[in-house]
């Protein structure tokens, strides 16, 4: 867990923006409701609260460190539709998988833009990632690549971006800094991006039924070791070969085809530095338009205007 030791020891962070906003729009509305305030929060008081959130993640950065800000980046209902085709598994999903999905709040695509266009503004330590192709997850390992054998924090609501930590790369909760090796005991394997997903799709835990109950976790994870698969085709193989050891493996094997299907589509594809490179923007150095817009937002207090030393003008004959 966190402690005073992670201050100021990382060199870089990567913050979902996403998560974040759809965060403090739900407390803002609950704060709301228990005051009795019918009055919608402005954009220029929520902008207030997000910025003083990502300056509070600033103890954590070293005083070089970089910050990459994570942008979903749809401009438009109708664009963020067409992100969307049609699944061909036939697993049926979890029933309560649309009701949990969070309703939009009323000004949520003009807020990504003011953030966007905020940390713009700001000084080169800041990266700006969108891309309307790609969702945030997708650039986490190109940072890990650029900062290789660097110590990074990520921040998210996105429990996915739990299977991006490793030795170097820690992962921030509200209970605080979860190291990557805390987090294998608490799921109880080693954690990385395709065990992840395979844990996902054998158990259940994003949008389809699970194939085996949480019972099965602990022979989970002694499979994985033993077959020591860094994809699919590797576990494939071992269930294969391993069928007729326990009915757990067995039900793999049997339920091989769909659980393909399902991996494939809960997969997240790595980006190339390219595809990395087109997709960031570096903060500007705008400094009188961002003292602008932070007195907009109420975050800097306007200049007083002093009176002092002013001579009486002269006369001109």
């Amino acid at each position: 867990m966190e402690n005073y030791n992670s201050l100021k020891s990382y060199d870089y962070i990567a913050i979902d923006v996403l998560g974040l906003v759809e965060k403090l729009a739900r407390q803002l509305n609950r704060e709301r409701k228990e005051k009795s305030e019918p009055a919608e929060t402005t954009v220029a008081s929520f902008m207030k609260r997000f910025v003083g959130i990502i300056e509070s993640f600033d103890i954590y950065k070293s005083d070089d460190g970089f910050t990459y800000l994570l942008f979903p980046d749809y401009f438009s209902r109708s664009d963020l539709k067409s992100l969307f085709t049609f699944s061909d598994v036939d697993r049926p999903l979890h029933t309560n998988y649309r009701d949990n999905k969070d309703k939009e709040i009323r000004r949520f695509f003009p807020l990504i833009n003011y953030i966007k266009f905020y940390y713009l503004t700001q000084d080169s330590h800041y990266r700006i990632l969108s891309a309307l192709e790609y969702s945030p997850i997708e650039f986490l390992n190109a940072i890990k690549r650029i900062h290789t054998n660097q110590k990074g924090l990520f921040i998210s609501t996105d429990r996915n971006w739990q299977a991006y930590t490793d030795d170097v790369t820690d992962y921030y909760t509200e209970n605080g800094i979860q190291s990557h090796a805390l987090l294998n005991q608490v799921y109880g394997f080693e954690l990385n991006t395709f065990s992840w997903t395979l844990y996902k799709s054998i158990f259940g835990k994003d949008r389809y039924l699970a194939f085996a109950d949480d019972s099965c976790i602990p022979e989970f994870a002694e499979i994985l070791k033993a077959s020591d698969a860094r994809d699919f085709l590797e576990f494939t193989f071992y269930t294969r070969d391993h069928k007729y050891d326990d009915k757990f493996l067995n039900l793999l094997n049997v339920k091989e085809i769909e659980l393909s299907a399902i991996f494939s589509q809960l997969s997240v594809r790595d980006l190339s530095f390219k595809e990395f490179s087109k997709s960031m923007e570096i903060g500007r150095n705008y400094h009188t338009l961002n003292h602008q817009f932070r007195l907009v937002c109420g975050l800097d207090k306007p200049d007083t205007f002093v009176f002092g030393n002013i001579k009486r003008p002269r006369r001109i004959v």
